[in-house]
């Protein structure tokens, strides 16, 4: 948390320091919009800091902070819409748009995304997602915001950590946000036998993964684009194991996404878990089977 925290000027920090003192670990955002106060997101819960606006002064600090006093650095991650930092945490991006160059001009909207690691938390998941020693085609989805990255994180350093089925586990990690990579290094722990291709377009990466790191088991976070499907579809076939995640409120929704769709008229998933979050916090998982059969149900309280 002290990495964010320095991004803000001095008075800032000490009351941000102060307003999340004892409860840091439930810290899961914290959003700037400018001339408005600073919002902290909690789980279930926000507060505004009304005698602290993000003021222009504030937005430069923050802004010279995050670059190293060298704002020429923001080039490309204004052409991404985000930045990870050291840690982890993602930094996302918002304000006035240069259409012709499709990158955003002046930033004045931030969003920090607190990184959270779960240690252990999908070592129950194991048993239901394999058949004997082999790993089976899994999808994890559940609405924003309910755990599947931090789920899917863990799951890869449980499957290229394993004393059991130690597999070579490769994420294609396009957004930065499974193994928070800076500089091409994970800021968080994926397992010692896990390659990651970092910064890249899903349908890319995945094949140049396949050809070029030979993967057992190859993970993708947040599916959804016909590209995506269609990859997925060509990665399967080449006896790669594919666990990825999607957005959905159910399965029954996840099942009629239209993009999403043919992967399930080819049945070429075996397992769905559904991540949902209870008001204390809790990670649940519900594992169905590929017949929409319920296999397993357990909770995991959030550390």
């Amino acid at each position: 948390m002290e990495k964010i925290f320095q991004l803000f000027s001095p008075n800032v920090k000490k009351m941000l320091e102060e307003k999340v003192y004892n409860q840091s670990n439930q810290l899961e955002e914290i959003r700037l919009r400018i001339q408005k106060p600073i919002e902290l997101n909690f789980f279930q819960n926000y507060l505004l800091l009304e005698d602290y606006p993000f003021t222009e002064q504030e937005r430069m600090y923050f802004l010279r902070q995050l670059t190293n006093h060298s704002i020429y650095r923001m080039e490309e991650p204004f052409k991404q819409g985000f930045l990870t930092i050291s840690g982890g945490h993602r930094i996302g991006f918002s304000g006035e748009v240069l259409t012709d160059e499709k990158r955003i001009k002046e930033a004045t909207f931030f969003n920090i995304r607190i990184a959270q690691e779960i240690k252990g938390i999908s070592k129950p998941l194991l048993k239901n997602i394999r058949e004997g020693n082999t790993l089976q085609h899994t999808i994890i989805f559940g609405a924003p915001q309910t755990g599947k990255t931090t789920l899917l994180r863990d799951l890869a350093k449980q499957i290229s950590d394993s004393e059991i089925i130690p597999q070579k586990v490769a994420i294609v990690d396009e957004r930065s946000e499974l193994a928070a990579c800076k500089n091409g290094i994970p800021q968080l722990d994926i397992g010692v036998r896990t390659d990651i291709m970092d910064n890249c377009l899903k349908q890319f990466g995945m094949f140049m993964m396949i050809r070029s790191m030979s993967p057992q088991i190859l993970i993708i976070d947040e599916i959804g684009s016909k590209e995506d499907v269609q990859a997925i579809s060509e990665a399967i076939r080449t006896g790669v194991t594919i666990i990825c995640t999607a957005h959905s409120n159910d399965i029954e929704e996840l099942m009629e996404r239209p993009q999403l769709k043919s992967l399930f008229e080819q049945q070429l998933f075996q397992r769905f878990v559904h991540v949902t979050r209870e008001a204390n916090g809790a990670f649940t998982f519900t594992t169905f089977h590929k017949e929409n059969e319920k296999l397993d149900f357990y909770k995991v309280h959030k550390r």
